[in-house]
């Protein structure tokens, strides 16, 4: 496997210029996480101050209902008080905050919108799925190598995101409703899941990803949970580091292996695992499927594991707004 730079995670140039240093703030409330970035902004290097993630499943059962449930609620505003309060703590400049696929599909976004920007202090802004893929490629490729061909697949709680491009200028979106809760929810009421259940989720994967071309998208960054666990897994580390993770290479022949031995675990013995988040446990099978598919379907060998994503592409959007030469960055909408 080819070796990583730790430091691509913690630090990073980008060609925004600020006069003034800035400390920013980004918060992604996802289907199954709430994540946390905040970086120190200052010239046109960004160092990351905290990045947290709290799994919430603000869309659990949403499926089934239509609506976000008032206990998935109560969780995810715990969560934002505490984001809030780290605001606070490193004296943030801005903050800007997105909601994704949960809220995007609730019959109840309004009520729930409000209750969550009361508990962060901040507005939320319900973002399209076109415009996650977007703001996710910007916010996982290697600043380093700008003019290659790259894909970044997200795999969430609700959907699935594809962004293709070169540099950072995305020219193709997708956003596949295609996540690892929905799927778990519908595919998988046992554990460890039976074959005849693995073949029913691969079957929907495949359908799912016929809207994709299949060829060689290029480099291809792995976004989300179920990559940073599967590396994990695959570098036997005794506990999750994202700086570990990020930029590992993962091969398809290391996720077959590793998708073999998920779906044979009971959940107690996932959920002990150092590496794997408890909450998470559940859902990595159906992640796991998806990220294999993906391969599968565009002909790739391996997949660049990213511990970035949205959130960095937010923080990204807000510097630009922030800028002293907004035209050294590519404008919304390029």
């Amino acid at each position: 496997m080819e070796p990583k730079t730790i430091d691509s995670y913690r630090r990073w140039h980008i060609p925004i210029a600020t006069g003034q240093p800035k400390t920013l703030a980004a918060v992604d409330i996802g289907t199954n996480t709430v994540l946390f970035a905040c970086v120190w902004w200052s010239a046109s290097v960004f160092e990351l101050v905290c990045d947290y993630h709290r799994i919430a499943r603000l869309g659990e059962g949403i499926q089934e209902s239509g609506a976000i449930s008032e206990a998935a609620l109560q969780r995810t505003i715990r969560i934002l008080r505490e984001y809030r309060q780290l605001c606070e703590t490193h004296h943030c400049t801005a903050i800007a905050a997105v909601a994704t696929s949960a809220l995007r599909r609730a019959t109840n976004r309004s009520v729930v919108q409000r209750q969550l920007e009361a508990a962060l202090q901040s507005p939320i802004t319900i973002i399209s799925g076109e415009e996650e893929a977007k703001l996710t490629y910007r916010g996982s490729v290697d600043p380093e190598t700008p003019s290659q061909r790259c894909a970044v697949l997200d795999i969430g709680g609700g959907s699935t995101e594809v962004a293709t491009g070169r540099g950072w200028t995305p020219d193709s979106l997708w956003s596949l409703e295609l996540g690892v809760v929905r799927l778990t929810e519908k595919f998988f009421p046992d554990f460890p899941p039976t074959d005849a259940q693995r073949t029913a989720a691969q079957q929907e994967i495949r359908r799912k990803l016929q809207s994709l071309p299949p060829q060689d998208p290029g480099r291809v960054f792995a976004v989300g949970g179920t990559p940073t666990t599967l590396a994990a897994l695959a570098l036997r580390l005794p506990r999750f580091d994202p700086a570990a993770v990020h930029h590992y290479h993962l091969s398809i022949n290391q996720i077959e292996h590793l998708a073999t031995w998920i779906f044979r675990q009971p959940l107690a013995t996932l959920q002990a695992h150092p590496v794997i988040h408890p909450d998470r446990a559940d859902v990595l099978p159906a992640g796991t499927l998806i990220l294999l598919e993906f391969l599968r379907h565009t002909q790739t060998s391996h997949c660049i594991v990213s511990a970035r994503g949205l959130r960095f592409g937010v923080l990204l959007q807000l510097a630009h707004s922030l800028s002293d030469a907004p035209d050294s960055f590519p404008p919304e909408g390029s």
